[in-house]
């Protein structure tokens, strides 16, 4: 993806990333916090802070090296109230995990091209709808995420959940033990998003 072409980003700053990513089991792409919470559908939680801190109490369990990543919407320079209680909340969500010594956060806004092309090939993405998940895809990776998103259920482009015990099954099942995507499903989804003159991107 082009990053240029979303208008949250458009004029965003772009930082380096100093971190071993070699060593990230999971790399967890955060959402807005206050801004379309249940826009795609239900799937069992109630807001996007409950699902990323299950998340992350979840794969902690396991002993896993964690990556979670800040929605570049945190880093806008306007003041809009959403943009604010955004950084709040990831600033809580931060503070809260700053023990756990095997989470990282990257708390400045980074192209996505630089993680997916560092991490390893059996990394596992997790994000709950964002287009974050398309562009793992088309690197070859394994992801997760739930069946609330913008495409519907009959695209077989992740490994998909719909309620909070089957999320939990869903991460902690082993990565030899998940899909990846459908071919022809994240082609014909590619030439609806992007292919697509009245698309967004």
């Amino acid at each position: 993806l082009k990053p240029d072409l979303i208008p949250h980003v458009r004029k965003q700053k772009w930082h380096s990333l100093k971190v071993n990513l070699k060593k990230i089991d999971y790399v967890i792409y955060t959402h807005s916090f206050v801004d379309g919470l249940l826009w795609w559908g239900n799937d069992g939680f109630i807001n996007l802070r409950d699902w990323t801190e299950f998340t992350i109490d979840t794969l902690i369990k396991k002993k896993s090296n964690i990556l979670v990543k800040g929605h570049p919407n945190f880093y806008q320079k306007d003041k809009r109230e959403t943009v604010a209680l955004d950084k709040i909340i990831f600033n809580e969500i931060m503070k809260k995990y700053s023990y756990y010594e095997n989470i990282t956060f990257v708390n400045v806004p980074v192209q996505n091209n630089i993680v997916l092309n560092g991490i390893r090939k059996d990394t596992i993405i997790i994000s709950h709808h964002g287009t974050a998940i398309l562009e793992g895809v088309a690197n070859k990776i394994k992801c997760i995420s739930s069946v609330a998103t913008f495409w519907g259920k009959e695209f077989k482009i992740t490994n998909s959940w719909n309620s909070i015990s089957s999320y939990k099954e869903m991460l902690n099942k082993k990565w030899k033990d998940l899909e990846y995507a459908d071919e022809t499903s994240f082609k014909i989804l590619q030439q609806q998003f992007y292919g697509n003159q009245y698309a967004l991107y």
